[in-house]
């Protein structure tokens, strides 16, 4: 029995795993930030905010245990095992006025090593009552780092587990929000004739806060008008100024006289956006008769005028013989 034993307790030596040794990060880990924010929303449009995120933590950095032993030369470097990495990151922008419409969600921007950046987008706008200015928004951040690794078994072959922690940080950011380009027909200066192809005058403006490139403008054949005009290149239209287009503009024969709305596509680039508009100008219609009636009292007058002075004429002549015969 004695010697059954002593074979019995090296074996037991041999294959019994050695002490698990845990590895618990002492450093802060990634360190997340945003190093740039690009992009302005304008009033009652969607836009689109892009945010470039950094990780600006130390590259340095590793986990080590309670007796100050590091890892293991084979943990590192590599994904997953620098406590520098930040995993699955998830972004979600969070605007703090309530005109603010979100029009995508949480953004995925994956994995940032040490020194990596990488642009996430967002979709939003605001609602008509916003005014140009300054808008605080918060930046959700939320991703995975590693924590701890256990080892167990064999040194040379050990058992490994990684233990990773979930994290979230809120970064106060700032976006900008202005009117953009705002093109309206500021003045009708004639009217039209129905049954006939009339010239009219539109004054087109910019009202809005910037400008508004390679601006065009079409007549939309709506009764009562059409237009066999196409476009009309107006070019650059700067904010506070104005520009003239002329038209001509079909109006229906049996038109009513009245005010209508001439229905008018303008399409022009807000930056690197293009866009396209509908717009509307008060339009008054006359009819034929009501502009001979109008005609006919200047008529009149033109005629009595051209009598009174044939009169006048022949009056003066006889008065001038019936002087001479006197002589």
């Amino acid at each position: 029995m004695r010697l059954l034993l002593g074979p019995l307790i090296f074996i037991l030596i041999v294959v019994m795993p050695s002490e698990g040794v845990e590895f618990t990060s002492t450093q802060s880990g990634p360190h997340l930030i945003v190093s740039s924010i690009n992009g302005t929303l304008e009033i009652d449009r969607p836009g689109t905010i892009s945010v470039n995120i950094k990780n600006d933590a130390n590259a340095s950095a590793v986990g080590q245990n309670a007796s100050g032993q590091r890892f293991p030369a084979w943990l590192q470097p590599g994904y997953g095992t620098n406590v520098s990495d930040a995993m699955d990151v998830s972004t979600e922008l969070l605007p703090k006025d309530a005109g603010f419409e979100m029009l995508t969600g949480p953004q995925l921007a994956g994995a940032l090593e040490s020194g990596r950046n990488r642009t996430v987008e967002f979709n939003l706008r605001t609602d008509g009552t916003a005014v140009p200015g300054v808008y605080p928004v918060d930046l959700l951040v939320t991703y995975r780092r590693l924590a701890e690794v256990h080892t167990s078994g064999d040194p040379q072959q050990p058992d490994v587990t990684f233990q990773y922690a979930n994290f979230s940080e809120t970064i106060p950011e700032e976006v900008n929000v202005v009117q953009g380009p705002r093109i309206l027909v500021e003045e009708v200066k004639d009217s039209v004739l129905a049954g006939t192809e009339s010239e009219v005058n539109l004054i087109f403006a910019n009202s809005g806060d910037l400008p508004a490139t390679d601006l065009q403008a079409q007549i939309l054949s709506e009764a009562p008008f059409g237009s066999g005009d196409g476009l009309l290149l107006l070019g650059n239209l700067d904010p506070g100024h104005s520009a003239l287009a002329k038209f001509r503009i079909k109006t229906e024969n049996r038109t009513v006289p009245g005010v209508y709305a001439l229905q008018i596509g303008v399409d022009y680039r807000d930056g690197k956006t293009f866009r396209e508009e509908e717009l509307v100008a008060l339009v008054t219609v006359k009819s034929k008769s009501e502009t001979g009636s109008m005609l006919a009292p200047a008529a009149g007058t033109l005629v009595l005028v051209s009598a009174g002075y044939v009169i006048a004429r022949r009056y003066q002549g006889r008065f001038r013989r019936k002087r001479k015969r006197g002589w």
